[in-house]
């Protein structure tokens, strides 16, 4: 038994084969206030009871079936029951006020009382009795199951399962309830889950297939690979040309010879003693000869006196081997097997000579390692803060960013601290260097002052934060090499004319200059910002500016300006 509604009509209709539906089912049940309460009628049956009286009533009605998706407790049949007598009342007498929570048939209870229909103009000409209009409800049909249903497993298909809209090729019109609608809606979600994974599986075989599992996994990109990607097939082991191998035993002969050892594993005889090679100058000439050739094993390969000793190699071996036409970078390979030799000789060749081995200059301890590199990074910083005050700047001084890179980080003067490890204000001392030139220097000198005018905002207002540190002055130069490729310019005079030919050739000098004339408007404005005073270096000036006695204590402390 079904029950309809319409726009027009309300009403309970019957499946084919229902043998209910024909049949006269006695008086509806009265109830004790005096309710009828009408179950499983025709359209029919509802239109002739509609003109009989009480008496004339079926006595006895069967219970309509109970639609629900999950099993029924005692209680809940007795409310069901209650449920399907009220709403069939309300088709008897649709004139009755139902809200819209008395709408669901499914779940809420009509109940009618027993009153005449009035004469509307629901009754039309011929006679039929019209039911007040309803708001059309949602057109949906599922099946109805008393048993109680499970939740359906996420991973299992509804293919194969039996449409449960129809019923023996008949369209079910079951109200729907709410309950309807959620399990109508999970319904839905897991077969499209299902359907799109069998598709996706469908179509990841259909690809492995045709391109393989690489086709599958592989990221759409560029035809051309990345050079970090790209590597080269292992294989055999491949030897050098016969020639190269040749080249370099020549190298390694003409070393021994030199050095007047008889094999690799010799030790090393008249090495040059520490203080000869602090007190060498390059402008001195040739730190040794072919005919007493010695190499400093205590230093690196970078020292004045080993570049020296390799320019002396390289013109020894050329006057050996005159039809060599190797590079001289190629024969400087020299120099790489004495780094490798250097550490494990070292020892050996200062017992040698009777000056017993010292472990701070074999090998770098982990306290001077720390301290190298912390010296390193005070540079990196000191390059960057200059940079971005020479950016800053750049309208006033267009060349003053392009000098700052051009120097680069091994063109800042280092400092030395007095406690790298220790606590307490620190005391750095400025390492200048004796290659750059005086442009060079007061451009440098000229930014520091500019940033700590940033630091004061511009108006000798101290902002908070790491101010840089005091940099003193000091009487050491440094020891490094000048950095190759700059212009002309860049290099100290004094210092050019000190090199010889083969040093000036290796310095790769640039004969363009770079102009690096300062503004008298920057001037200026850094004038007042004293690189060298204490209290302005700290952010401890007044508001004017002054500084007080500061300036006498640090010159006290370390006498004359040198060069940062």
């Amino acid at each position: 038994m079904v029950f309809m509604r319409s726009e027009d009509s309300v009403y309970f209709s019957a499946e084919e084969g229902d043998p209910a539906a024909h049949e006269s089912h006695g008086d509806p049940d009265e109830d004790a206030d005096g309710d009828i309460t009408l179950r499983g009628h025709s359209p029919a049956q509802i239109y002739n009871e509609s003109h009989r009286t009480k008496n004339e009533m079926p006595v006895q009605i069967p219970r309509p079936p109970q639609f629900s998706l999950f099993g029924d407790s005692d209680e809940d049949a007795c409310e069901n029951r209650g449920k399907g007598k009220c709403a069939a009342e309300s088709l008897r007498f649709p004139h009755h006020d139902v809200s819209d929570s008395d709408t669901d048939v499914g779940d809420k209870m009509i109940t009618l009382t027993h009153t005449p229909l009035p004469a509307s103009k629901e009754q039309d000409k011929s006679g039929d009795l019209r039911a007040a209009k309803f708001p059309r409800p949602l057109q949906l049909s599922l099946a109805t199951q008393s048993p109680r249903v499970g939740c359906l497993d996420a991973t299992s298909s509804l293919r194969g399962a039996p449409d449960p809209t129809h019923r023996n090729g008949a369209t079910d019109h079951t109200p729907v309830t709410r309950r309807d609608l959620n399990l109508f809606k999970e319904t839905v979600e897991l077969r499209l889950t299902n359907v799109v994974k069998e598709t996706m599986t469908k179509v990841i075989e259909e690809i492995v297939q045709t391109q393989g599992p690489a086709g599958y996994n592989a990221d759409k990109e560029d035809n051309e690979v990345s050079p970090h990607k790209k590597r080269r097939p292992k294989g055999q082991p491949r030897h050098r040309q016969p020639d190269t191998n040749l080249f370099h035993k020549n190298i390694r002969e003409h070393a021994l010879r030199l050095m007047h050892r008889t094999q690799w594993d010799s030790p090393f005889t008249d090495v040059p003693m520490k203080a000869e090679v602090e007190a060498y100058k390059p402008a001195l000439g040739p730190s040794c000869t072919s005919g007493c050739f010695r190499v400093d094993l205590s230093g690196v390969p970078s020292t004045d006196w080993n570049k020296s000793a390799a320019h002396v190699f390289v013109q020894s071996f050329r006057d050996a081997y005159p039809d060599c036409a190797k590079s001289l970078k190629d024969i400087c390979i020299y120099r790489d097997h004495q780094e490798r030799a250097r550490l494990a000789q070292v020892e050996l060749a200062r017992i040698a000579v009777g000056h017993p081995a010292d472990s701070s200059n074999v090998k770098t301890s982990s306290e001077t390692l720390h301290q190298t590199r912390r010296c390193q990074e005070r540079k990196s910083h000191l390059y960057l803060r200059q940079l971005h005050v020479a950016k800053l700047y750049s309208q006033q001084h267009p060349s003053a960013a392009r000098t700052i890179e051009e120097l680069g980080v091994s063109g800042m003067s280092s400092d030395d601290s007095d406690h790298e490890s220790g606590g307490g204000a620190a005391r750095y001392t400025i390492v200048s260097k004796d290659w750059r030139s005086g442009e060079v220097t007061e451009l440098l000198h000229l930014l520091d002052a500019l940033h700590l005018r940033l630091w004061y905002r511009n108006n000798w207002n101290a902002t908070s934060g790491a101010w840089p540190h005091l940099r003193l002055i000091s009487h050491k130069s440094s020891t490094r090499a000048a950095v190759k490729g700059l212009p002309r310019n860049f290099y100290a005079r004094r210092f050019l004319v000190s090199l010889t030919q083969e040093a000036f050739d290796e310095l790769q000098s640039i004969e363009q200059t770079l102009l690096m004339g300062i503004p008298d408007g920057l001037r200026e404005l850094a004038k007042p910002y004293d690189i060298f005073n204490r209290r302005i270096v700290g952010g401890h000036a007044n508001v004017s500016g002054s500084a007080g006695v500061e300036m006498t204590v640090a010159q006290a402390d370390c006498g004359d300006r040198v060069l940062l």
